[in-house]
């Protein structure tokens, strides 16, 4: 029994040494990404499509479209959709319509169903009034800098190996315990994992919260379908 038990003590110290050491490297990999980073600068801006698919009228909706609606980029439109037309996120996306007459913003109620995953279906619905070949993809309950139609379209435009671009995001609490839960467990755990995994050349992920991505516009049907049955869990 007492060897078992020394067994059992080192397998437990080793785990948490290897445990430790993960923790370290997300520490390190947050420092290291937060250091200055030299701005990109691209020589033209093209007109950008932001897709934003809505269901329900979720905290601080208004105020969180609206900050799509404020970006310093010269050309873009945003696509709200949405899969029922009684959905209260409608008033919400008419409002901004209203507000902002200067800007390209559409309205698509679709309920139409393309696999199990109803935001990809909504987004499917939504592709056909995207105008723009560049497309800017982000949920409905994130809120952006003036500056993020100009920094995630950059690498775009100045690598052409490059043909998809996402970023790392941060969660606010809101009144309840379980929306407030959320945030840290993102916060402790979701980002720093998504530092360290940046450290690794061979990995492909992309965290869909918010993306932007170059394609023209024929590529774009055949090329959602050809991924929709991995877009089912990839894209919550």
């Amino acid at each position: 029994m007492l060897f078992i038990h020394k067994i059992m003590l080192l397998i437990g110290f080793a785990s948490l040494a290897i445990a430790a050491g993960y923790a370290l490297l997300n520490a390190l990999a947050v420092l290291i990404w937060r250091l200055p980073r030299r701005e990109l600068r691209t020589p033209s801006q093209p007109p950008v499509t932001v897709l934003k698919p809505l269901c329900g009228l979720e905290p601080y909706l208004y105020e969180h479209l609206r900050s799509f609606c404020q970006q310093d980029y010269p050309q873009f439109e945003i696509v709200f959709g949405v899969r029922d037309q009684a959905d209260p996120a409608c008033s919400v996306a008419y409002q901004l319509v209203a507000e902002f007459p200067e800007l390209t913003l559409k309205v698509v109620i679709n309920p139409k169903l393309h696999g199990d995953n109803c935001k990809v279906s909504n987004l499917i619905n939504m592709l056909p009034h995207a105008t723009h070949d560049l497309l800017a993809i982000s949920d409905s309950d994130t809120a952006v800098a003036r500056d993020y139609l100009a920094t995630v379209t950059a690498p775009l435009l100045l690598d052409d190996l490059v043909g998809l671009v996402t970023c790392i995001y941060c969660g606010v609490p809101t009144q309840s315990i379980g929306r407030a839960w959320a945030p840290c467990m993102l916060m402790s755990g979701t980002c720093p994992r998504s530092y360290s995994h940046g450290f690794s050349v061979t990995r492909d992920m992309c965290r869909v919260r918010r993306c932007a991505s170059g394609e023209t516009l024929w590529q774009r049907s055949a090329a959602w379908r050809s991924w929709q049955t991995s877009l089912q869990t990839t894209i919550g």
